[in-house]
């Protein structure tokens, strides 16, 4: 027997209990996949519609519901987004060719031009307030679908950053299903938007 009192015993017990408890072991697989994320900020959204809004609050939930042609990421470079490339194919219009398959919530079938088209003249509207809505009222000539996945922006000057602004979240191509809101009304599709993001 060694001269090891009760205390030092017990001390010395749980640290190699807890030296244990951090040794690495097999990862277990989650048993249940849940289909609901609970989110909380600090302000209430306003519009759901990224036409509609310039505020953070509406961008943080609007940035998850739907997608944008191009994607800025962390290195600063563009990559494609729901357009898998664009290019300048005049001198002031911009051609983008869309990533075919893409589909809407809740079966309001796939993205086609036609929707992209009908989403950019959105900011159009008199009461458009999304941060979009200035350029595109200033700049904006026309757009033409030659097919169900080509898209060509017509600009009464050159704009060089296009590509760039449709990476961005305030309104600058987050497109909605033309179907839907032609069908249910610009009432409800606000209130219960229908895009391609990740979450719905």
């Amino acid at each position: 027997m060694t001269g090891m009192t009760r205390r030092e015993l017990i001390t010395g017990a749980a640290a190699a209990a807890g030296a244990v408890a951090v040794l690495p072991g097999p990862a277990r697989a989650q048993t249940t996949q849940k289909r609901e994320l609970i989110v909380a900020q600090g302000g209430d959204i306003a519009f759901f519609d990224p036409h509609m809004s310039t505020s953070s609050n509406d961008i943080r939930v609007s940035f998850n519901l739907y997608d944008n042609l191009t994607s800025r990421h962390p290195d600063g470079k563009l990559y494609p987004g729901l357009a898998t490339e664009w290019k300048l194919t005049a001198p002031t219009t911009w051609t983008f060719k869309l990533r075919p398959g893409v589909k809407f919530h809740e079966g309001w079938g796939e993205l086609a031009a036609e929707d992209v088209k009908f989403t950019v003249e959105q900011n159009l509207k008199p009461d458009s307030q999304g941060g979009s809505a200035p350029f595109f009222r200033r700049y904006l000539h026309r757009v033409e679908t030659p097919d169900k996945l080509t898209v060509v922006m017509h600009f009464k000057d050159k704009v060089w950053e296009v590509p760039s602004l449709f990476s961005q979240f305030v309104g600058y191509q987050n497109p909605t299903s033309k179907k839907y809101l032609e069908q249910v009304g610009e009432e409800k599709a606000t209130l219960h938007p229908i895009g391609t993001g990740p979450y719905r």
